[in-house]
């Protein structure tokens, strides 16, 4: 460990809390970043199996009516994803504006109230006092050593100058949180800064165009299990990875601090990660290809996927509200939409007014330009009906 002086401001122990913004690559990174006990489990047959603890004892029924409503909200973005984007198998951006589309469709349910946001996790998220900028000093304080030879060297403005923020690749770039109460989410703060403060995190998802799960869900789990500690006890954070194929949603809450008193025993599903015990719950997989031109697939599994994105996003609410809540939510856009357009409207029609008014000027100097003109031409003419009737006026003094 070396003696060089600390100037990055981080508190050392806040470090567990964050640690899963940091890029997991594999199983042995989530372990080794994480700290997660020996019974988490390592692949997807512990985790969403049928004997699996971390799996609901059995299939979740949805109200028809209700299944319906959602299909026809949510067939809409699915279809314009289909008929306008390129989706190439290779590319995950446009899985990105599929699961956009569909997750902003469903956050409309909640726009009379607005709850639901859809917020950036991404690589470029500063995380100001997180892990990745302790690791970013580190390397900046070892840069110095081999400028200086001195790990005593306070050369700080050398160490600022070789210091540089880091970029996190591999971080889920799509976070579904719910506002509090009379808060209003900062734009200028990261997503940590924004959980702590403004919000809770409800749903992590993961698009991937060529998944394999024994490599991809480590990432979203460690930043869910980070989102889910932040959240506090009542608030659980969902992962959701797919690649539009293979759909696996997996929760996670926390139960308290290790050494907290009070906790309830453990369960089963509990695991510890960070120094916390957590729950890790409703681990489902489907098997759905929803962009599928197929005339055989099996239709049903779109309705458990929706379904259950809806349960996550909205607990407890029921399913059969959704038309309702869907007429609401889009009143409020409207009104929203009309309250944002308008003074593009009005800027748009005073323009045209000026346009118009600088119109009925030029025709109006084209007409004295045409009257002067006139004038000019006929000026000859002019004079000489003047002098015939100063004639006629001499004559007629002169009888």
């Amino acid at each position: 460990m070396s003696k060089r002086p600390r100037e990055s401001g981080l508190d050392s122990e806040k470090i567990p809390r964050i640690v899963g913004f940091l890029s997991v690559k594999s199983w042995s990174d989530f372990q080794s970043i994480m700290n997660v006990s020996d019974n988490f489990p390592c692949s997807s047959e512990d985790m969403f199996g049928a004997q699996s603890v971390f799996a609901p004892p059995a299939p979740q029924e949805f109200e028809v009516v209700g299944v319906k409503l959602l299909l026809e909200l949510l067939s809409e973005p699915v279809v314009w994803f289909k008929e306008t984007v390129l989706h190439l198998d290779n590319r995950e951006e446009p899985l990105y504006l599929l699961l956009y589309s569909v997750l902003s469709k469903l956050a409309l349910l909640s726009l009379d109230q607005g709850s639901l946001v859809i917020s950036s996790a991404g690589p470029d998220d500063p995380l100001d006092k997180g892990a990745a900028i302790y690791a970013a000093w580190e390397a900046a304080w070892d840069k110095v050593y081999e400028i200086t030879g001195d790990y005593e060297s306070s050369d700080h403005k050398l160490a600022e100058r070789l210091f540089r923020s880091p970029v996190q690749p591999g971080r889920s770039e799509l976070v579904v949180v719910r506002v509090n109460p009379g808060k209003r989410i900062s734009p200028h703060e990261c997503l940590e800064t924004n959980v702590r403060s403004y919000c809770k995190a409800v749903m992590l998802v993961e698009p991937k165009c060529r998944m394999v799960f024994t490599d991809d869900i480590w990432q979203p789990m460690a930043e869910a299990i980070s989102l889910a500690i932040l959240n506090g006890k009542q608030d659980p954070v969902t992962v959701l990875l797919t690649d539009a194929k293979s759909w696996y949603f997996a929760s996670v809450q926390l139960v308290g601090e290790m050494d907290e008193e009070g906790l309830p025993p453990p369960t089963q599903n509990e695991f510890q990660a960070c120094g916390y015990r957590l729950r890790l719950f409703a681990c489902k997989h489907f098997t759905c290809n929803l962009l599928s031109e197929s005339s055989d697939r099996n239709y049903a599994c779109v309705a458990k996927v929706f379904a259950h994105m809806h349960t996550v996003l909205y607990p407890g609410v029921d399913i059969s509200q959704v038309a309702a809540r869907a007429q609401q939510g889009s009143g409020v856009l409207k009104s929203l939409a009309d309250k944002w357009a308008e003074p593009c409207i009005r800027d748009v029609e005073e323009m045209q007014r000026l346009k118009d008014h600088e119109q009925r000027m030029k025709e109006y100097e084209q007409r004295i330009k045409a009257a002067e003109q006139w004038m000019k031409d006929h000026e000859q003419e002019i004079k000489a009906l003047k002098e015939i009737e100063a004639r006629k006026e001499q004559q007629q003094q002169g009888q």
